[in-house]
């Protein structure tokens, strides 16, 4: 029986990797801006950070089609990558 190993904070079975442009703090606070899906970007238009141990957690308001939607975003600061849930209710 193959042994499963865990490197880092990622799930590829339940997280998606995203590109985004986000606004970063001498005081090492982050913002995410945009968010890219499909080849689109998409506005950011507020994000709240929850707290968290091993990645920054936000629940964000985002523009998707002339519609706001609400969609968690994770920042995993050990590989510098940006995810969402796996799931139909954020794209």
């Amino acid at each position: 029986m193959p042994a499963a190993v865990s490197r880092g904070t990622i799930d590829s079975a339940t997280m998606l990797r995203v590109p985004v442009i986000a606004s970063y703090d001498c005081f090492g606070n982050t913002l995410p801006l945009y968010i890219g899906h499909n080849g689109e970007s998409y506005k950011v238009l507020s994000a709240t950070l929850k707290p968290g141990f091993d990645l920054k957690v936000f629940q964000c308001k985002v523009e998707i089609y002339d519609r706001v939607r609400d969609v968690t975003l994770s920042y995993h600061p050990y590989e510098n990558v940006w995810t969402v849930p796996k799931r139909p209710k954020n794209y």
